[in-house]
């Protein structure tokens, strides 16, 4: 399971059948190398009240929704600031180093066991040495998840594995098609545009994979007519999730407006494509949700 991935799935109560919210993020302890909790929003992208879900009620993460059993237990105040401390501190994004000083490359994401929540390799890019497909360092190679940089074992090759793009992936199985007989116009037109759909989607995949790439670069290779383009324009747009200066502390929480403070704050901690990322990816978000109510709206009324 790929952390990324469940990030906006609905949480539901098995013990009255609510939902709860959605998953905003995943709060993972860098001692124990695991997924401590679920942060958890009424609304994921923007302000609203949010809880923690221990990953110890997660029953089951299913194709479409996660599902939780009761409280076990009262969180403590102990346990409660623990997992506030949780929140701020992230190792997505870090460099990779080697025990021994050599820079390896930067976590894009990480894979863990749905069912115990244990951390099993991180997925790595911006590679020092040129690699086909996506790369995995297992956490049998990593001493270290630190604020700043995680920390390798020396013969951290052992345990470099290629996966597959689409590993982590929840898969659903699609039932064979009736023959062509059966279908009536609506589904063969139906097909068609889920194709489309498909095919568009795939090319948006592709472009902001590359797009993450060079702001994964950015540093002072960021051309200043560039940098001067993605201030102007996240001027008081909306952050579409949490993005955190290199410590791990939050520049801006998501669903939070934009200022001239927080693009300075950005700059200054080499932060600004990360923000920019977060708000276009709001503007995206917002208008497939526009789609997806009108499209709701038509098969009501």
């Amino acid at each position: 399971m790929k952390a990324k991935n469940i990030r906006g799935f609905p949480v539901v109560s098995l013990e009255d059948g609510s939902m709860i919210g959605k998953v905003q993020e995943l709060l993972a302890d860098p001692e124990e190398k695991r997924v401590e909790a679920l942060l958890v929003a009424e609304k994921v992208f923007l302000k609203g009240r949010t809880q923690f879900i221990l990953y110890n009620r997660v029953k089951n993460i299913g194709k479409d929704v996660i599902t939780v059993e009761a409280e076990k237990q009262p969180l403590t105040a102990d346990l409660f600031t623990h997992l506030e401390n949780l929140k701020k501190y992230s190792f997505l994004g870090n460099n990779v180093i080697s025990q021994d000083g050599d820079y390896l490359a930067r976590v894009k994401d990480y894979t863990f066991n749905a069912r115990t929540g244990q951390i099993e390799s991180l997925l790595l890019h911006d590679l020092r040495e040129e690699v086909k497909g996506e790369i995995a360092l297992r956490m049998e190679g990593v001493l270290k998840l630190g604020r700043d940089y995680v920390i390798a074992r020396p013969d951290y090759a052992e345990y470099f594995s290629e996966t597959d793009e689409d590993e982590g992936l929840l898969q659903e199985e699609s039932a064979p098609s009736p023959p062509e007989s059966e279908q009536n116009d609506f589904q063969r037109e139906g097909d068609r545009a889920e194709g489309s759909f498909k095919d568009i989607f795939s090319k948006l995949k592709d472009l902001w994979d590359n797009l993450e790439g060079e702001v994964a670069r950015e540093g002072k290779e960021l051309a200043r007519e560039t940098r001067e383009k993605m201030k102007k324009y996240v001027l008081g747009k909306k952050a579409n999730y949490t993005v955190r200066d290199s410590q791990g502390y939050p520049l801006i929480s998501a669903g939070e407006t934009i200022d001239r403070n927080t693009v300075h704050l950005a700059e200054t901690h080499e932060k600004l494509g990360a923000l920019f990322l977060s708000a276009i990816s709001q503007e995206v978000e917002e208008s497939v949700g526009i789609i997806g109510e009108k499209i709701n709206s038509f098969f009501r009324s």
